[in-house]
């Protein structure tokens, strides 16, 4: 696509949570800033954190670029190119999209992306790459001409994020039990209200990650909705979850989960009034295994009590579908934040009852 040739730079997985100032972000858009000077074609892909930034980048400079993309028929490859085309809002005059096999398991088909992306590109870039891991690898049995480290910036040491414990203050007396709160967290990747380019464009142009859970938390604000989730749920259902639990009780619950990557929950919370919110058809989750005799419409209500775990700690109460913010009056809503600071910007800026927590 390009008389230069085709690159590709080297990311190995990184910490979660990044921002401009983070030491492989800073550095791969100055490489792929290199790479638009000399006029060569970006071999990129999706799929991981580091991949889609790239990917980014690319669309961010107006660069050519080679897409790989997973395949395991036809039709998932053509589905899979248009999702990639729209997320990322490409160019069809620049792009072009590549399919892997992916008839392997998933941790092979990462293995085989990216031997080909090395093995197909005319310039390799080694940006920040784990010691003794796959891209090094790679790199041993490649042409030592193919390769400029001008870019590289080391690989940083193991971060444990996110292991934290808070410890929550109880709300004023006249506010107990009057609220169900719906806790949020920072998100790895794009709220649901937007695409992956606008999430990559923020991390690029901030100096703090873009999608903490306070931002989290206003985005919902800004939005006005709560997006349900079908996460945990019983198929099909999607829904929102609350919880009738004081935010001193449910402290304890807000915990790093190390299998998903990210916190359970964050001291950052949207309240509605018990008796308000009942009436918009938010109701208690009931505990039990299910039985034949429980209609498949209302399983979004039940937990099986059968799952491994002690969820009546949690008091959960669930909304089916999207929660509307717009239209419930504002005296009927509050949020929860950390600090003082935090709940004015929010009062100032929304007109919403806000209350520190620490």
């Amino acid at each position: 696509m390009s008389a230069a040739g085709s690159a590709v730079c080297l990311i190995s997985r990184q910490p979660l949570y990044p921002n401009k100032k983070t030491a492989w972000v800073s550095t791969a858009q100055k490489a792929v800033s290199f790479l638009k000077d000399g006029g060569y074609t970006l071999i990129t892909s999706t799929g991981m954190q580091t991949w889609e930034l790239l990917t980014a980048l690319g669309r961010q400079y107006s660069l050519p670029m080679k897409v790989l993309v997973p395949e395991s028929d036809k039709k998932s490859f053509t589905d899979k190119s248009m999702q990639i085309r729209f997320q990322f809002d490409l160019s069809e005059q620049l792009t072009e999209f590549i399919p892997v096999s992916q008839t392997i398991k998933a941790t092979e088909f990462l293995k085989l992306r990216d031997r080909f992306a090395v093995e197909s590109a005319d310039l390799l870039l080694p940006l920040s790459i784990r010691p003794e891991g796959s891209f090094e690898k790679l790199l041993l049995n490649t042409d030592k001409k193919k390769v400029d480290w001008r870019f590289f910036t080391g690989y940083p040491k193991n971060e444990r994020k996110g292991l934290k414990s808070y410890h929550l203050q109880e709300l004023p007396e006249s506010f107990r039990g009057r609220y169900f709160i719906h806790w949020t967290r920072s998100f790895k990747s794009a709220w649901p209200t937007e695409k992956l380019i606008d999430y990559y464009n923020d991390i690029i142009n901030n100096e703090h990650y873009p999608r903490c859970a306070f931002e989290t938390l206003k985005n919902i604000i800004l939005s006005g909705k709560i997006v349900s989730s079908k996460r945990h749920m019983p198929k099909p259902f999607s829904c929102v979850s609350f919880t009738s639990s004081s935010p001193s009780q449910f402290s304890s619950l807000m915990r790093w989960r190390k299998r998903y990557r990210e916190m359970s929950f964050e001291p950052y919370g949207i309240g509605v009034e018990r008796t308000f919110g009942e009436k918009l058809g938010i109701c208690a989750v009931k505990y039990q295994t299910y039985g034949k005799e429980l209609h498949k419409n209302e399983r979004w209500k039940y937990l099986n009590s059968s799952i491994k775990g002690d969820w009546k700690r949690e008091q959960e109460y669930r909304f089916c579908g999207d929660f509307l913010l717009k239209g419930i009056p504002e005296h009927k809503l509050a949020c929860f934040c950390p600090t003082e600071k935090e709940c004015r910007e929010l009062e100032e800026r929304f007109g919403l009852k806000t209350f520190p927590l620490s």
